[in-house]
């Protein structure tokens, strides 16, 4: 998981720099989290348990559309979510990249929440 904070500080460096050409940069954040993990910080968090649920493969299109995502949109998360879930969500490491941000979702959740 990468800070939304990270990505817009260094999205605003690199206009500020200027582009002069298109390139693909890949970003990843500083560690990888599962999904329980991310319910752990948010139960620290919130003083309150969460817990993860998995949604079998096969229902992942009906609840996608039973919360009022369009087609396109479940398609393409369904398509993320199996690469991620497959273990193909690797950068490919190409050029400088992957560029690594600095915060984690501990750190950035907490400035976000202010506690």
């Amino acid at each position: 998981m990468i800070s939304p904070n990270d990505v817009a500080k260094f999205i605003t460096s690199k206009i500020e720099q200027g582009v002069d050409h298109s390139e693909v940069i890949e970003i990843v954040g500083p560690k990888k989290y599962a999904s329980n993990d991310i319910a752990k910080e948010f139960s620290k968090v919130l003083a309150k348990e969460i817990v993860t649920h998995e949604i079998p493969r096969q229902e992942w299109r009906a609840v996608m559309k039973g919360v009022g995502y369009a087609e396109d949109a479940t398609r393409n998360f369904i398509k993320m979510t199996e690469t991620v879930a497959n273990g193909k969500a690797e950068p490919e490491g190409k050029g400088p990249n992957p560029i690594a941000m600095d915060s984690t979702f501990e750190e950035y959740f907490h400035r976000f929440l202010g506690k």
